[in-house]
């Protein structure tokens, strides 16, 4: 027997409490969140209040010595969010005092109780010693592990078969910052082996450009050639990205080189890369899955949405370990469609999985980790026994994960080795702002919402805008916002030009067809256009004509109208995109944008012609919008605001474009509208903290995920 000090397990300072066992801290008991780096920086200056924590020492334990980093960065946000946290001042330090250069030391009153003297017998309990020892610990989990293999039959030792053991180091956390001046422009993806990680981000050209950083090195690279690239996804060992641009899907060796085809995507929606060389892809909206070699050649087609139960998209697949089984997402316009699905590429057969969760879903070990909206990351234990019973479970990683409703997705990826990558960001802190044509900004409305696709009606009463799934109206006079939809995903609003109705986009019975609605809520909405694939309404003329994108697996987006008598017309049918179109405001002419030369480009048509086809800009566009008058057209080109003296009264002819102000430092989304005088723009301003300015990585997350310690 021998007597030991026994560390304080709970150590109260202020108003809080430090719980050095169960890890949490609590302020007048109520539970704080703090990520993990910051957690352990509070307790290394608790453990020895009064102590200076020299910089180097928090360096050895937040980050070991082959983990390359921006410490200086990481050290500095988690001492900023541990401040945040404890309501702390740098200049007026109650609890935590910068000593410059040197480190930190913790200055406020701690409650040192004299901690009870107990006894430790030398014989040790066999719980104990499985906590004492990692081999032990790790021998019991394989013991676990093989009673469950013995015990299971037919699909539950196939499940238990697609993973394998490795060891597990302690849990981390580190920060990669993007470059100055740069934008995330979707999700960052890691390779399944926890080595590299990848990301898309645009500069103040607007033109998004892939990163690969494998993380033992200290910087990243961008790929050569990747210019417009999107959803990328890493070879199993991270030799090679694959991602999407111009309507191909294409590859590059994470260690230079050119960028090779492998197979057309016209409206890419996400891929994976499997073990034996296959690369299983969506290359367009409602195409479903289909297969192709990482060295190009034909494509296999594996799953067909239908619009009803299958839903209406298979999205965002992604392999699993035994590299015969795919796990996707369907949507569809019921949530009880919707969720992750399980794929067999033997038979080609599929079953839903996780019903009613139908974001982007990463198998680790025997459990799917998915996201939460905006309120991080969770995990569903796969039912060994019978897969479709799996239910979501308990929340993994506690942060403010950003989640696109766009792109129906939160932006995180994990590794097999348990490695998450994420951005954090809150989407939904945007606000609704008119900005003049020097710049000049003024709020519309202080609330912030997940606001997307601003319209304002041709009388300039009202405006019709997206949050989240929903279109709402606001009336300007009044300033009021009230709900316009309710069942559904809606989108697209358009406004008829006698300003009594809004033309827009639904699933809500089946796959997204064109709807009519009164402004007034007096009657119910009626569907336009019932058509295969998805359509999403534009412009609409004085006799009803409606100009709309049509998104076909083949071709990806082409422009087509709708007459008055509901017939559908195709109008600019192109390998290329083709989107954002609008009827100029005597009709005679559509503006649109297009990806033909390689990047966005307005171009405008006479309508509903024939006639010869006028490109606009110069150096890049989208969205593009007509003055009242049709003197001006105006769109954005990167995050410049730019305007086009037009002239539509007989041939459509242009002058040289100019830039009116430029959003860089201002941080707009791309779609806006024109105020009725022309003076001032309709915008969605993005907030401070609704835009990441860098990636979180937390390395070892295995002991978090149920069913996945030591998967690989």
């Amino acid at each position: 027997m021998s007597a030991v000090n026994k560390p304080l397990t709970l150590i109260p300072f202020g108003p809080f409490e430090f719980d050095r066992t169960s890890q949490e801290l609590r302020k007048q008991g109520h539970r704080l969140h703090l990520p993990r780096q910051s957690f352990q920086i509070l307790k290394m200056l608790l453990e020895r209040p009064g102590e200076l924590i020299t910089r180097e020492q928090l360096r050895a334990t937040l980050w070991p010595s082959d983990t390359f980093v921006d410490f200086e960065h990481g050290l500095n946000a988690a001492i900023n969010r541990l401040r945040e946290t404890l309501g702390d001042d740098a200049d007026s330090p109650r609890y935590i005092e910068t000593l410059p250069r040197r480190g930190y030391r913790f200055v406020g009153p701690v409650n040192q109780t004299e901690p009870a003297q107990v006894q430790v017998s030398a014989s040790v309990s066999p719980e104990a010693q499985s906590s004492a020892t990692p081999g032990a610990t790790f021998l019991k989990r394989s013991a676990l592990w093989g009673l469950i293999l013995i015990s299971a039959i037919s699909l539950s030792v196939t499940l238990m078969l697609w993973f394998r053991p490795t060891p597990v180091g302690p849990r981390m956390e580190l920060t990669v910052p993007l470059p100055a001046g740069q934008q995330l422009t979707g999700a960052p993806v890691i390779s399944a082996n926890g080595r590299v990680i990848a990301w898309t981000s645009r500069t103040e050209t607007g033109r998004p450009l892939l990163y690969v950083r494998p993380l033992n090195k200290p910087e990243a690279r961008m790929i050569t050639g990747s210019e417009d690239a999107y959803n990328p996804f890493l070879s199993p060992d991270g030799e090679w990205v694959a991602f999407f641009a111009h309507g191909r899907l294409v590859k590059a060796a994470v260690s230079g080189g050119s960028v090779t085809t492998i197979a057309d995507a016209p409206d890419a929606w996400g891929g994976t890369w499997g073990k034996d060389g296959s690369i299983v892809f969506v290359p367009s909206f409602n195409a479903g899955l289909v297969k192709v070699s990482a060295n190009g050649g034909r494509t296999e087609g594996l799953t067909k949405p239908d619009g009803s139960a299958g839903g209406y998209g298979h999205m965002y697949p992604q392999f699993l370990a035994d590299g015969e089984h795919v796990v996707f997402s369907v949507w569809s316009s019921t949530p009880a469609r919707s969720g992750a699905a399980l794929l067999s590429l033997k038979n080609l057969q599929w079953k839903m999985v996780l019903s009613g969760w139908s974001e982007v879903t990463y198998p680790v070990g025997g459990s799917l980790v998915v996201g939460d909206r905006g309120a991080g990351l969770r995990v569903a234990p796969l039912n060994s026994g019978d897969p479709a019973a799996t239910r979501i479970g308990p929340t993994i990683l506690n942060e403010s994960v950003a989640f696109s409703s766009d792109q129906a997705r939160s932006w995180f990826s994990v590794s097999r080795t348990g490695t998450v990558v994420f951005a954090p960001a809150d989407f939904t802190k945007v606000t609704l702002v008119w900005v003049d044509r020097n710049g000049r900004t003024e709020p519309l409305t202080t609330e912030q919402r997940d606001y997307w696709q601003p319209a304002l009606s041709p009388d300039g009463e009202r405006l019709a805008v997206r949050i989240g799934e929903d279109l709402w109206l606001y009336d300007l006079p009044r300033s009021t916002l009230s709900r316009f939809t309710f069942s559904g995903f809606n989108a697209y609003p358009v406004w008829t030009l006698d300003s009594a109705a809004v033309v827009y986009t639904s699933n809500r019975d089946g796959d997204f067809d064109l709807y009519l609605q009164p402004a007034s809520g007096s009657a119910a909405a009626k569907r336009l256009l019932r058509r295969e694939s998805t359509q999403l309404p534009c412009s609409v003329l004085s006799d009803g004509t409606v100009a709309f994108v049509d998104v076909q697996a083949e071709t990806g987006r082409d422009l087509w109208t709708m007459s008055p008598d509901g017939k559908a017309t195709p109008f600019l049918v192109t390998p290329f995109n083709e989107t954002a179109c609008r009827f100029s405001p005597n009709g005679r002419f559509l503006a649109y944008s297009s990806d033909e030369s390689g990047r966005r480009e307005i171009y405008v048509q006479p309508f509903p012609g024939p006639g010869e086809k006028i490109a606009v800009s110069t150096n890049g566009g989208n969205y593009p919008v007509w003055s009242r008058n049709g003197r001006e057209l105006f769109y954005r080109q990167g995050d410049a605001m730019i305007v086009a003296e037009v002239t539509t009264a007989g041939t459509f002819g242009a002058t040289r474009e100019h830039q009116l102000f430029t959003s860089k430092d201002l941080g707009f989304r791309g779609e806006f509208d024109v105020s009725t005088d022309g003076k001032r723009f309709l915008m969605v301003h993005r907030d401070p903290g609704s835009w990441p300015s860098q990636l979180d990585v937390v390395l070892n997350c295995l002991e978090d995920i149920p069913g996945a310690t030591n998967a690989r």
